[in-house]
């Protein structure tokens, strides 16, 4: 039944040396995300079963991809329908991490304890991520592969470097986000593969030339350029919010 979900998570890790050590780290990870959920510390164990849902999400997307990706051949711009494909799998991430703090009784786990708000802080960024990730995959190809590793970078900067930086960032704090990259990896997937799976032919149609070389990788890091409007409009959002509390 989840056969192909299994080969996909196979030729994820397999294909390539790099790789292979990557699924050790990516192991170690795991086994952390499991002592997390059995653990006393409820935010832990919250952020530990929201990524494993996140996860899960992904794993039963590629599983029943083909069936998937007939739903969404409705007319729309290639452009906006990978920003709405993959907002949606934004959608549902944080309403899983939102959904597990309430469970659990913990709290800054989600970006606020109410939905509505959380998803006004958080949206505007996903979808800035998700439409210079289709600039990105429209200028050069990537293997699935790459698209989730690169997720896993998108929310470093995010949710790892960039939120820190609004708590107080510290080398200890940086260091473990770098340690659990994983982890970000795991949580994005559901944000970042399924518009680059089923935009694939047009994302491949729209690509008039095929530069190779170490360029695309860096030219992989362009949504990370995003976080620049989005922390004026955090600014922005935080002064509206100030006000109206006076």
């Amino acid at each position: 039944m989840f056969s192909e979900g299994f080969s996909g998570l196979k030729a994820f890790f397999f294909r390539s040396r790099k790789m292979m050590l990557f699924f050790v780290w990516f192991i170690l990870i795991v086994v952390l995300i499991f002592i997390w959920i059995v653990g006393e510390k409820i935010n832990d164990r919250a952020v530990g079963v929201s990524a494993i849902v996140c996860g899960g999400s992904t794993f039963l997307f590629w599983n029943y991809r083909e069936k998937l990706s007939e739903i969404v051949k409705f007319t729309m711009s290639p452009r906006k329908k990978f920003v709405l494909v993959g907002s949606l799998g934004a959608v549902w991430a944080e309403f899983v991490f939102w959904f597990f703090e309430k469970i659990f009784g913990a709290s800054g786990v989600a970006a606020s304890p109410h939905l509505g708000l959380d998803l006004l802080i958080t949206m505007p960024w996903y979808m800035i991520m998700l439409l210079l990730m289709f600039k990105a995959e429209t200028k050069y190809h990537y293997s699935y592969t790459e698209i989730l590793l690169l997720g896993g970078v998108y929310e470093l900067g995010a949710d790892g470097i960039f939120a820190q930086l609004l708590e107080g960032l510290t080398l200890p704090n940086l260091f473990l986000v770098i340690m659990v990259v994983p982890l970000f990896v795991i949580v994005y997937s559901v944000i970042v593969l399924p518009p680059s799976y089923v935009l694939r032919k047009e994302i491949d149609a729209m690509r008039t030339k095929h530069p190779k070389g170490d360029h695309k990788y860096r030219y992989g890091l362009l949504p990370l350029l995003g976080l620049i409007p989005y922390a004026f409009y955090v600014i922005f959002l935080l002064l509206v919010i100030l006000v109206l509390a006076l």
